[in-house]
């Protein structure tokens, strides 16, 4: 019997290139419902006859799907943007700027009424290689959606642990009723994990109940105090 050749070509991980052009599909899937929403309220030949109550209706919706496709075609720029331009690592603090990304959202979870409880390890957080600015571009990406998806009296969770020569950072979703992750959402997930990769990070999520798991990798030299 003839043996065909081994190859690992099925098992390799996704190029960058393969990660753009599933996130830019998956971009412009979703713009296609208000883009489709748009062709069919605007394009009808009732428009000319509706009355002014209905034209303003229309005229609500309208705007609400444009908005939205303007969301979407930053999403599609941005994944672009992390593609075409390099991060730009540093030995960073990660306590210092887990405390600083937390600063920027912890009023909309307290006006939500969610807890944004943070669960400090035992040992010392070690310091980390990041590009500072994409990190913080992710978290606070993640913690949106995860405000997203909860209701009031619910609960999110972030703890970090280090792992050898990793940093874990998990994002937990205590939630009563736990949501479906609409594709405005996925889309701003994607773009998180894409600021994660290119700086040598990765991430991966899971639906129901929301949870994100971040890899960082170690710094091999201390911040100087």
């Amino acid at each position: 019997m003839i043996r065909l050749p081994e190859t690992k070509a099925s098992f390799a991980p996704p190029s960058p290139l393969e990660h753009l052009c599933r996130d830019l599909i998956d971009g412009m899937h979703a713009a296609s419902q208000p883009l489709t929403i748009l062709r069919a309220s605007l394009g009808s030949p009732d428009v000319a006859r509706q009355s002014v109550e209905d034209l303003r209706k229309l005229l609500r919706q309208s705007s609400r799907e444009v908005e939205r496709l303007c969301v979407l075609f930053h999403y599609m720029q941005q994944f672009v943007t992390v593609q075409s331009m390099k991060a730009d690592p540093e030995i960073e603090d990660l306590a210092g700027l887990l405390s600083h990304t937390l600063e920027g959202v912890d009023l909309l979870f307290a006006k939500a009424g969610v807890a944004l409880t943070r669960k400090q390890a035992e040992e010392a957080t070690p310091s980390v290689l990041v590009d500072s600015s994409r990190l913080e571009q992710a978290l606070s990406a993640i913690l949106l959606v995860a405000l997203g998806v909860a209701q009031r009296g619910d609960e999110v969770l972030i703890e970090t642990r280090t792992q050898g020569d990793i940093v874990e950072i998990s994002v937990d979703s205590i939630l009563a009723a736990p949501a479906d992750l609409v594709a405005d959402a996925r889309l701003r997930l994607a773009l998180a994990a894409a600021n994660l990769r290119s700086q040598s990070a990765n991430m991966t999520w899971r639906d129901k109940p929301f949870a994100v798991q971040i890899t960082l990798p170690v710094a091999n030299t201390p911040i100087s105090a």
